[in-house]
């Protein structure tokens, strides 16, 4: 893939052999609506604020024992593990979801679809314990996967290859997965509401009509699922086996009544049930699976090197992997992308740039550059193997301190080869003197957990790390340092922001609970689970075709606090304060948003002169150095 989309997550590599069919039941009577259809009530453009309710008053609730249904309620022998049964929340804090839910559904009016679901998800992990917050963040992650998978040329592609049969086998491949290995019981009659959920949104959507031809009114698709739904709340579904039948039912209705391709309703029914589970775990198309792999793996098979966002004005560079082809061709982080080979880039997602920006080792990316006021410029870039390195910028902070040997190093992911990199780096600064570590997992999303560990053990002498927890566990596996491994004693300080997630949790609550050293910035994301990765094959491909990312188990600090919501709090909180400029000189610390006048012209970009965050944690060093004796070059082995 040439440009990676970063995810905040600890997976585990598992693909698996293929798993036996999931048993079949015979087919149902089929469904009966009733005709005329109401007209669907049109949406307000300001909307009033909304009354909070639970979801168990919609029988939609997923994740909650409040509610009646017993088909719903999880098992209290197994309680779920990501969503803590619901307690009564203060006024305080009902007023305040109250106000997220307007702020949100004002997002989702605009289709904003993305801006909402990273609204919704913030403010879930604040309020773990609203159901009514859950219900708003699965409807918009349903309009926002339908966006993306039907922008997405690999998945159309396997659409295209696929029978109803082979989605059939890929429902059996999946379901299994989900039943053995998630981290909560699975609940069957939710999970096929919330498929249905998503197959009703996917007739609606305007590019997926367009792509299956579909005709029907919305209003009467609206109806007709309002119907289906009523209809479903007797049926039941306490199994897989019937999950699976009603769901064949409730396609081959929508085959017969709106002229559905059976295969993409499938799909998308299939989707909605993966992706409803919890906020991480998500079926992946091939190209969001290969994403994944690559930044496990860290390697690109053909790449230009850098990684993206995007905003309303154009494609923008969040990272550029150094030693790649975007490097070596000029291209700078916060750099837009304004064209890709003669297609502009305004209003495009994230996913068509990254389509456009696809390519095979040898060929060449044509791209217009500009980088902050400056005027566009042609640049061609040659994609290449590119080899993604975790551990950038070593150095000694010369620039920053003179007079003692503060070593520095940027810690990007934790992925296969972390841990050989940062022994790597840490012996380079060792050997120009280095007297303290700042470790900077700023902007650091997480990755594999099995590294994270390795690379915390680097740092700690005895003491545990990380502890976990799977659904079928009795107690915690608690993962502790190897008090017999050499272990490196350089003072350290870690620096975290509001981007540090998952892994990067573990390794800065494991430095702070055990004392080893301290934590500046700000409070980390607030992320406590683990994704296995997966690859599916259906019944007919010796290679993968898609891709499930699972949710397969939570984990606390070593003093047993939870992250989801809290996150790691810094030692001594730090920012960094842009200001706006038209000089390009100085320090690019974020890819923010230009300066843009009245007129829409770009006028420059926010940028430092300093990074304000390590000039906190050489301050730091100072103080430390003035309390204490200055720290003798110490490397235990």
């Amino acid at each position: 893939m040439p440009a990676i989309r970063s995810d905040s997550s600890i997976n585990l590599v598992q693909p698996s052999p293929q798993p036996q069919p999931l048993p079949q039941t015979s087919l149902p009577s089929s469904i009966s609506v009733q005709k005329p259809y109401p007209v669907e009530q049109p949406v307000s453009a300001q909307p009033s604020k909304p009354t909070v309710r639970p979801l168990a008053q919609t029988n939609q609730d997923a994740k909650t024992q409040d509610t009646q249904d017993d088909a719903v309620r999880p098992s209290p022998l197994k309680p779920n593990l990501l969503l803590p049964t619901a307690s009564k929340l203060s006024v305080s804090d009902e007023e305040k979801i109250e106000e997220a839910i307007h702020k949100g559904m004002v997002l989702e009016q605009r289709q904003q679809w993305k801006e909402a679901l990273s609204h919704y998800e913030n403010a879930i992990r604040t309020y773990r314990k609203a159901p009514a917050l859950m219900e708003r963040f699965r409807n918009v992650r349903f309009h926002y996967d339908i966006d993306r998978r039907c922008e997405d040329a690999s998945f159309e592609n396997m659409m295209t290859k696929m029978s109803f049969v082979d989605a059939l086998s890929l429902y059996d491949e999946i379901m299994l997965k989900i039943q053995m290995n998630h981290v909560d019981p699975p609940h069957w009659n939710e999970m096929f509401q919330h498929g249905l959920s998503d197959l009703e949104i996917a007739l609606q959507n305007d590019l997926f009509r367009q792509k299956n031809q579909i005709t029907a009114p919305k209003d009467e698709i609206a109806s007709v699922f309002g119907q289906i739904r009523n209809a479903s709340l007797t049926w039941n579904i306490d199994n897989p086996s019937i999950l699976r039948s009603q769901m064949i039912r409730v396609i081959e209705f929508c085959q017969k009544e709106f002229a559905m391709n059976a295969t993409s309703g499938m799909l998308e029914f299939l989707c909605g049930i993966a992706n409803s589970l919890d906020p991480y775990t998500a079926f992946l198309t091939l190209s969001q699976y290969n994403d994944q792999m690559c930044m496990i793996r860290g390697s690109l098979p053909a790449g230009l090197g850098i990684e993206i966002t995007a905003d309303q004005y154009s494609t923008i560079i969040t990272r550029v992997i150094p030693g790649s082809p975007a490097e070596q061709g000029g291209l700078k982080r916060g750099d837009r992308i304004l064209v890709i080979n003669g297609v502009g880039t305004e209003k495009l997602s994230i996913d068509q740039a990254a389509n456009l920006l696809q390519g095979t080792v040898g060929s060449v990316a044509e791209l217009q550059i500009q980088s902050g006021n400056t005027v566009p410029r042609e640049v061609a870039v040659r994609y290449e193997q590119v080899k993604v390195l975790s551990v950038e910028d070593v150095r000694i902070l010369d620039d920053y301190i003179g007079d003692i040997k503060v070593g520095y190093l940027h810690l990007t992911g934790f992925q296969q080869d972390t841990v050989l990199e940062l022994q790597s780096a840490l012996s380079k600064l060792h050997a120009q003197g280095m007297e303290y570590l700042i470790l900077d997992l700023r902007n650091n999303p997480g990755g594999v957990l099995t590294e994270v560990i390795a690379a915390a053990d680097l740092f700690i002498n005895d003491g545990i790390i990380v502890r976990t927890r799977s659904r079928d566990s009795q107690e915690e596996a608690i993962h502790s340092a190897n008090p017999n491994r050499a272990t490196w004693n350089v003072p350290l300080i870690v620096l975290i922001n509001e981007d540090s997630a998952s892994a990067s949790e573990i390794f800065a609550g494991a430095i702070q609970d055990n004392k080893r050293g301290i934590i500046i910035g700000k409070r980390s994301y607030g992320k406590d689970t683990v994704q296995a990765v997966y690859d599916l094959r259906g019944n007919y491909s010796k290679t993968p075709i898609a891709g499930l990312k699972l949710t397969i188990e939570t984990f606390s600090s070593p003093n047993g606090n939870p992250y989801t919501g809290r996150g790691v709090e810094p030692d001594i909180i730090s920012d960094n304060q842009p200001v706006a400029s038209t000089t390009a000189d100085g320090i690019l610390y974020s890819a923010a948003r230009p300066v843009v006048d009245g007129d829409g012209t770009v006028t420059g970009m926010p940028v430092l002169a300093e990074d304000q965050v390590i000039r906190a944690a050489v301050d730091e060093v100072q103080r430390q150095m003035k309390s204490a004796s200055r720290p003798a070059q110490n490397k235990n082995r």
